[in-house]
C-alpha cells in the first residue's frame, strides 16, 4: 500500500479542514520520502543551518487560480528558500509520471536538479511542466477544500490576500481514520465542479440545492451557524451553476429558482451577521434584493440586514439609507422602526461629541 500523508490547513485564521495525499513510493521513492519526512517532523532540524524539517506552521505564498497552489518555503516563507531532508538541494528523481489531472503533488524548483521542500499542487492538466519537474502523489481526499484554497483572493505575485497556514501534518497509517469522513449516501460534494451530477440541468441543480438548504436549516436549528452558513454557501454554488436559465425551462422551475436563491441569501446574510462576518452578511444581502422578482417582505429583509451589516463596518449613514427605504417597502415592520430610533439616535450622538470637539479648538 502507497504511503498516506495529510496537511491541515487553516485560512485567515480560521480551521479550514484536510488534505490527504497519496504518494508514489514505489516511482519516485526519494522524492516521496522526503514530503513524507517534512510532513511528519521525523527527521527534527537541518545540522547545517537549524533549520526545522517540517511544513507545519509554514504558508502557501502562491495560489494560480485554474493553475496550481505553492508551498513548502520552511525557511523563508515567500519562495525564496526551501530545504530537503537530504541537506540543502536534491536531483530530478525522474520525469516518468506526467501532470495528466487535478489534485497532482509535484516539486517545485529553480532548474534542474535543485529540488528542496517546495511543492505545487496542480488544478488542471499541465503538461508544460512534464520532463522539468518531478510528480510524486496526488490528492486522495479533500476536493472541496482544494477548491476552496483555489478560490482564495491574492495580491501581488499571486500572494494569498489571507494567511493560508499549514497548522499540522502528518502520516495516515494503515487502517487509522484519516480524519476525512466520506460523503453520506445522497450528500454532494461542497463545489459542483467536483461532483458526478448532471448539474448543467436546472431541475438537478435545484433539488440538490434544495436538499442542501434543508440541511443548513437544520443546522441552524442545532444552534451551529458556522455549519449553517457552509451549507447555504455551498447550496448556492449549486445553482450558481446555471446564473441564466434557458428559455425552455418550466416556468414552475424558473419560479423556484429564483424563490430559492432569495432564500439561501437572506439564510446566509443572517448567519453572516450572528457570525460578525459583516462584509458577507452585507453581500448576501446585496444579492438577495436584486434577484428578480422579489417580493416586498424579501427585499425589506434584505435592506434590513443590509443595514446591520453596514452598521456593524461603522457605515451608519448607509445604513439608514438602506432603513429607510426598508420602512417604504414595509411600513408597518417594528424591527425596521426600532433600528431606525437606535441608529438616528447614534448618529445624533455622534454629531454632539464631534461639536464639543470642536467646539474646545476655539476657544
Amino acid at each position: 500500500m502507497l504511503p498516506r500523508v495529510f496537511i491541515d490547513w487553516n485560512i485567515d485564521g480560521e480551521y479550514a479542514g484536510r488534505l490527504i495525499f497519496e504518494l508514489y513510493s514505489d516511482k519516485v521513492p526519494k522524492t516521496a520520502e522526503n514530503f513524507k519526512s517534512l510532513c511528519t517532523g521525523e527527521r527534527g532540524s537541518d545540522e547545517a543551518t537549524g533549520n526545522s524539517l517540517t511544513y507545519k506552521n509554514s504558508i502557501s505564498h502562491r495560489i494560480i487560480k485554474g493553475f496550481m497552489i505553492q508551498f513548502g518555503d520552511i525557511t523563508n516563507g515567500n519562495g525564496t528558500g526551501g530545504l530537503s531532508i537530504y541537506g540543502g538541494k536534491f536531483e530530478d528523481e525522474n520525469f516518468d509520471l506526467k501532470h495528466t489531472k487535478r489534485g497532482q503533488l509535484s516539486m517545485a524548483n529553480a532548474g534542474p536538479d535543485t529540488n528542496g521542500s517546495q511543492v505545487f499542487v496542480t488544478f488542471c492538466p499541465c503538461p508544460h511542466l512534464d520532463g522539468r519537474h518531478v510528480v510524486f502523489g496526488e490528492l486522495a481526499k479533500g476536493k472541496g477544500l482544494l477548491r476552496r484554497l483555489e478560490n482564495t483572493q491574492t495580491v501581488d505575485n499571486d500572494f494569498p490576500a489571507v494567511d493560508v497556514r499549514i497548522v499540522d501534518s502528518g502520516l495516515v497509517r494503515e487502517g487509522e481514520d484519516d480524519g476525512v469522513p466520506p460523503l453520506s449516501i445522497g450528500d454532494h460534494e461542497d463545489y459542483p465542479e467536483d461532483d458526478d451530477a448532471e448539474t448543467e440541468k436546472p431541475e438537478v441543480a435545484l433539488e440538490i440545492a434544495q436538499s442542501i438548504k434543508d440541511k443548513g436549516a437544520q443546522c441552524f436549528k442545532q444552534q451551529d451557524v458556522e455549519g449553517a452558513l457552509d451549507q447555504w454557501e455551498k447550496a448556492i454554488r449549486y445553482l450558481d451553476v446555471n446564473p441564466v436559465l434557458p428559455e425552455e425551462t418550466a416556468n414552475v422551475t424558473k419560479a423556484l429558482y429564483s424563490t430559492t436563491r432569495v432564500q439561501l441569501y437572506l439564510n446566509a446574510s443572517l448567519a453572516a451577521l450572528k457570525l460578525n462576518k459583516a462584509p458577507v452578511a452585507e453581500s448576501m444581502a446585496t444579492k438577495a434584493i436584486r434577484v428578480p422578482p422579489t417580493k416586498s417582505q424579501d427585499i425589506a429583509k434584505g435592506l434590513y440586514r443590509r443595514a446591520l451589516a453596514k452598521s456593524a463596518r461603522k457605515n451608519d449613514a448607509g445604513a439608514l439609507d438602506d432603513l429607510h427605504y426598508a420602512i417604504k417597502v414595509e411600513p408597518q415592520d417594528k424591527n425596521i422602526h426600532s433600528q431606525i430610533a437606535t441608529l438616528e439616535k447614534k448618529v445624533e450622538g455622534f454629531k454632539l461629541k464631534e461639536k464639543q470637539v470642536y467646539s474646545k479648538m476655539f476657544e
